[in-house]
This record gives structure tokens, sequence and C-alpha cells, in this order.
């Protein structure tokens, strides 16, 4: 007897298998429980498929094989692109999920979807939901951006999380750098550092403060606010001394 071992339905409910036969995978877990069940290939998919994973069919049986779309079997002499089964050489009689049959081209093309964030339609069900959409219960749901609460789509956030805006340029939430430095902020990484101030204005204190850009009596002053001709802060180099900017030299010998 098998200890541990994961039961398998639709394979033989009478009987416990440590791991699902190669034509089998493990389905989704049984309500309540956190066992996974094996299902047949031929129940997901088609009745010609062999082996199977979770998203798509692998190997058919004799005379079939792999649909384009991994969804399924067609045969294997049928050479019409999206076409399960051929009637004769020229024509299609099954189109394969999602594809319908132009009866004057003799080909099978792909079904409109009017279902938001699908890519392959069948009938009035979803198959296959477009990149930035998750598959759920027959309908396609947006990955909203990490920033942002509810969205539409992946690229249209309706609302940002808070201290986020949404900026339409890069279609995205960021960081709402207006809520501080004065409102003088242009691009911040963070609330306490800005990494560029509005025009007419410079980044002090390490980014803390956006202070307006004031052009000093002192060239080799950074920061004059207030007074033209008092200097607060010196540009690298230079150190205050009564106000003003002095080049910072080293009098230590091989300093």
């Amino acid at each position: 007897m098998t200890l541990n071992c994961t039961p398998c339905s639709r394979l033989d409910e009478s009987n416990c298998e440590a791991n699902c036969p190669s034509y089998f995978f493990n389905g989704p877990v049984a309500p309540n429980t956190t066992i996974d069940y094996c299902i047949s290939c031929a129940s997901r998919y088609d009745a010609a498929c062999t082996d199977c994973s979770k998203t798509e069919c692998l190997s058919c049986g004799p005379g079939k094989t792999v649909t384009d779309n991994k969804l399924g079997c067609r045969d294997e002499s049928c050479t019409i692109t999206n076409c399960i089964r051929c009637a004769g050489n020229a024509s299609c009689s099954i189109c394969d999920t999602g594809f319908r049959y132009n009866q004057l081209n003799r080909t099978c093309d792909p079904m409109s979807c009017t279902i938001v964030g699908c890519a392959i339609c069948s009938n009035a069900s979803c198959v296959s939901c477009l990149q930035g959409y998750t598959f759920s219960n027959g309908s396609c749901n947006p990955v909203c951006d990490r920033y942002c609460d509810t969205c539409s789509s992946p690229m249209n956030c309706g609302l940002c999380k808070v201290n986020y805006i949404f900026d339409d340029t890069i279609k995205a939430c960021k960081l709402d750098c207006s809520l501080g430095f004065g409102g003088n902020c242009a691009e911040c990484s963070s609330l306490l550092f800005c990494s560029k101030c509005k025009e007419g204005y410079l980044p002090i204190f390490f980014g803390a403060v956006c202070s307006l850009n004031t052009v000093c009596n002192d060239t080799n002053c950074q920061d004059c606010t207030g007074n033209i001709s008092t200097c607060l802060i010196c540009k690298t180099g230079f150190r205050l001394s009564n106000s003003t900017c002095i080049r910072d030299i080293c009098n230590i010998a091989n300093c």
C-alpha cells in the first residue's frame, strides 16, 4: 500500500496512485481539501490527446497531431492551418477552437471576440486571455499595476494607491511628488528624496528640499535663499567662511 499518495479521480477511484500516469495531469484542488486529482487529458482537451500539462495538450494518438494553439488534436494529413479535420485536401470540416471556416477562401479564420481581454473565443466563452489579463470563471480580469487599486485594463488605472497618481505618458501609477518638497519636485524616488526639481528650483540638502534657483553673488555658492549676498550652502570643494565660500584647501601633508 502506498502511503501519502495522491488519489486519482476519473482514473480509478478505488485505487490510490502516488503519481498520475503520463496521460493524466494533476488537476485543480478538490473543494475543502489540499489534494490534487488526476484528470484525463481526453476530458480536458481532446479525445485523441494522450499526454498533456495543465495548460496544453502535448501529444496525440496515431494519425493525429497537436493543433496550432495546443488545445487539442487534428488530423495529421490535414494541412489547412488551424483546421482539426479536413474534408478532402482543399476544405475543412471542423476548425480549431476560436476559429470559423471561411468557405470563400477555404481557410479557418479567427473568430471575432467581444469579451474584454480575451484573445481566443469559442462561441460565447473565452478560451485564452490576452497578456496582462488573468482567466477566471470564463472571463478575463485585468492585472493592475502594482501601485493601482482599481483598473479597467492593464494600462488604464481608475484609482491609484495612496500617495500615487496616474501618469498618462507611461500608463502607470507613479509617486505623487507634489505631496512633498513644497510642491516643487518633478521626479522623486520617495517622499524624502527629490531627484529632479521643477524648472526654476534646485535640489538641496541631498534632495530633501527643492530651493528656488536664485543667482547668488558668490559664484561658488549653491544656495543663497533669502539673500543673494549671503550663502547658506557652498558648492563641492568649497566651504563657508563668514557667509561666503572659500576653497576647501587641506593643509595636511599627503591629503
